[in-house]
């Protein structure tokens, strides 16, 4: 059973996940079909801005940890959070990207078109215009990698992350 903080954790998490997922999908989604860039550069231009968002809101609002924002060289160290964030969001956006695009190697290529239809007088169906369209395979596989990489981003930033050290618990 969960405990009540690590539910609310989660809650939390999930939430700033879900915005994050519209962020990266939403960004991937407009790359790939309205500007034609590969698939994986997308999904990497995509991952990026939201893991931006996704660390602003989950350091100080999921995790509530106050470490200074400020950035100098010398104050990089391992155990910092930016770097841990950053090696833990580089493997999830690798495996991420990887689950991804075997997904798309894998899943037919459908394309799903929500379309406006209206009737002639003489009771002839018309097409007017496509409302909306969207490919399912893409989403799909970005909904697979997502889950994917979900589960390891969660397990890194409660367990390693955003852990709170013994001195300032």
């Amino acid at each position: 059973m969960l405990s009540a903080k690590t539910f609310l954790a989660i809650s939390k998490f999930a939430f700033v996940g879900g915005v994050s997922f519209l962020i990266d999908f939403s960004t991937y989604y407009l790359l790939t079909e309205w500007v034609g860039l590969d698939i994986n550069l997308s999904k990497g231009l995509a991952m990026i801005l939201a893991t931006v968002f996704n660390y602003k809101l989950n350091k100080s609002w999921t995790w509530q940890n106050k470490e200074k924002s400020n950035f100098s060289v010398s104050s990089i160290s391992f155990s910092s959070v930016r770097v841990k964030f950053a090696l833990l969001y580089s493997v999830s956006a690798f495996v991420n990207i990887g689950v991804n695009f075997y997904m798309l190697q894998r899943l037919p290529d459908n394309y799903w078109k929500f379309v406006s239809v209206k009737y002639l007088e003489n009771g002839t169906q018309m097409i007017d215009y496509e409302l909306f369209a969207f490919k399912s395979d893409k989403f799909l596989a970005f909904f697979c990698a997502t889950l994917v990489g979900m589960v390891i981003n969660f397990i890194g930033q409660k367990l390693w992350v955003f852990v709170k050290s013994e001195e300032g618990a």
